[in-house]
C-alpha cells in the first residue's frame, strides 16, 4: 500500500526540449529529483532564496535567484492588505456605504485590480479583492453608517 502525503500534486506542461534541458540541469547539479528542485524554486519565490536553501538544502542557481528577485512581489501580505484597504476606502467607500460590499465588489473589482497593479506592480486575484471589500465593510461599519446617514439626509 502506498503511503499518502499531505503534499498536493501539481502538474504543469513543458516543451519537450525544455524538459530535457531541465532534467540535465537537475542531474548535473546533483539534485535528488525534479520535484525537490522545483519545490525549492517555489519556496524561494515564496520565502526568499536564502530561506529555501536553508530549509531544503538545495542550492538555487544564481540566474534563478535573479529572476525571482526581479519578478516576485516585495510587499508582505500585511502591506498588500493595508494598501488594498486604503484603495477601497478611497475608490469604493461610497458604494460600499450605500449599496453594500457585494455590489461594490461586482462593480469595482476590475478597476481596483488595475489600479493596484499600476501602483504596486502586483496583480491581485478577484477573490482577494472581493474578500477584502467584505472585510472593509465589517471593519468600517461606523464610517460607512455615517456616510450613509449624511448622504440620505442630504448633507
Amino acid at each position: 500500500m502506498v503511503k499518502r502525503t499531505n503534499k498536493p500534486i501539481c502538474h504543469f506542461r513543458l516543451e519537450r526540449k525544455l524538459h530535457k534541458k531541465l532534467n540535465s540541469v537537475i542531474i548535473r547539479s546533483g539534485h535528488k529529483s525534479k520535484s525537490d528542485f522545483i519545490s525549492a524554486l517555489v519556496l524561494s519565490a515564496v520565502s526568499g532564496p536564502d530561506a529555501a536553501e536553508k530549509e531544503t538544502g538545495i542550492t538555487i542557481p544564481e540566474n534563478a535567484k535573479d529572476w525571482i528577485a526581479e519578478n516576485t512581489p516585495v510587499l508582505s501580505e500585511e502591506e498588500i492588505r493595508k494598501r488594498l484597504l486604503g484603495m477601497i476606502d478611497t475608490m469604493l467607500m461610497p458604494v460600499v456605504a450605500l449599496r453594500g460590499a457585494a455590489i461594490a465588489a461586482e462593480s469595482g473589482w476590475k478597476e481596483l485590480r488595475r489600479e493596484f497593479h499600476e501602483q504596486n506592480g502586483i496583480w491581485l486575484t478577484e477573490s482577494e479583492i472581493r474578500d477584502t471589500i467584505e472585510q472593509y465593510e465589517l471593519l468600517s461599519k461606523a464610517k460607512l453608517e455615517e456616510h450613509r446617514n449624511s448622504t440620505l439626509n442630504g448633507e
